[in-house]
């Protein structure tokens, strides 16, 4: 081997290292083997309290119209009786209840918001490490759905403005 293929090979082994060295500091970006924080368990920690404070204010909710139904139901029995103001009162209470239940989407949204950033941060990460991997990904076929199990046969939820079916369309299926 000649000494300018020998450089060659150095400059190229050079590259080599540099290039790997970026990935796995981009890598441990997202996760380090030592760190404590895991950006990513701790994004699917915040979703998972997102479905659970999502669903305790749905029942909540729910049980309050309940109350709120029932309580009218009974004004006329309670107007029979003189005691119109006792079920107006008792209304207005299970309003405000109503209203309380539903600051749930405050605290849902600021979980939604740290969800984001750290989804923003691994796209980052992985946007370099595709680049520094440049046309190693020309051969590649990209996946065609995520990962296996769980709800894959299910609609991929609502659609985004604009998409999907419109309602009037679902409608004329059953006119």
């Amino acid at each position: 081997m000649s000494d300018l293929d020998a450089q060659a090979l150095a400059s190229e082994l050079a590259d080599l290292r540099e290039q790997l060295e970026l990935i796995q500091s981009e890598v441990a970006a997202i996760r380090h083997p030592r760190s404590t924080e895991d950006r990513i368990s701790n994004a699917v920690s915040e979703l998972r309290a997102i479905v659970h404070a999502t669903e305790t204010a749905t029942n909540g909710i729910l049980a309050v119209a309940e109350a709120i139904d029932s309580a009218a139901e009974s004004i006329p029995r309670a107007a029979s009786e003189g005691g119109v103001d006792m079920a107006v009162e008792q209304i207005h209470s299970l309003v405000a209840s109503l209203f309380t239940e539903c600051a749930f989407q405050d605290i849902t949204g600021q979980r939604v918001s740290k969800v984001v950033t750290t989804l923003e941060f691994v796209e980052q990460r992985i946007g370099t490490i595709i680049q520094v991997l440049g046309d190693g990904f020309d051969g590649l076929t990209p996946p065609t759905h995520g990962p296996a199990g769980g709800d894959d046969g299910l609609l991929h939820g609502p659609a985004r403005g604009g998409g999907g079916v419109s309602q009037a369309d679902i409608d004329s299926l059953f006119g």
